[in-house]
């Protein structure tokens, strides 16, 4: 996503072509958190793996940084995204889980560094979480908001689902 609430130039092709019998799925923030986090990402991130599972609910700080960006975040740049004309539905994606027995991935250093190799449990629920309080919340205005779990169709248990490292569905 783009910051400071800006659109980029495809983007706004998007916002300014879209029509109402058209379907926009939106698929962000994966790449935010494993490839270029900021520095309140990666202390959120770090404090939300240490927190023990039970401790974990809505107004953890760590579980509030993460809804906050992919509910109130990604309902923001969903709004821009049809400010002019709304579609008849969005779909909204939470991040797939990545390869549990895979060492080499796109995103290999985040994964490493939240112990995805070793416990990807761990991750999957907090990922899952922040789905459930944040992306399946999200509401635009005159448009069906359809949440997208892709870690219900790639759970990252079978390797064969991705075939190549490069490979991507974001």
């Amino acid at each position: 996503m783009p910051s400071c609430g800006g659109l980029y130039e495809q983007e706004e092709l998007i916002r300014d072509r879209i029509r109402a019998c058209d379907m926009l799925v939106i698929s962000v923030g994966g790449n935010d958190i494993a490839l270029a986090p900021s520095l309140c990402t990666v202390l959120a991130m770090i404090l939300l793996m240490i927190t023990p599972w039970p401790l974990l609910c809505c107004c953890h700080p760590a579980v509030a940084y993460f809804v906050a960006m992919f509910r109130c975040q990604v309902q923001c740049y969903a709004n821009r995204l049809t400010a002019v004309t709304r579609p008849r539905k969005i779909g909204v994606c939470m991040i797939y889980n990545l390869d549990e027995r895979n060492g080499e991935s796109w995103a290999n250093m985040a994964l490493c560094a939240l112990c995805y190799t070793c416990f990807p449990s761990m991750l999957q629920r907090r990922m899952r979480l922040v789905f459930e309080l944040g992306t399946s919340k999200i509401q635009v205005p005159g448009t069906e908001v359809v949440p997208i779990a892709l870690a219900d169709a790639l759970d990252g248990r079978c390797t064969e689902e991705i075939t190549t490292k490069e490979w991507s569905p974001a």
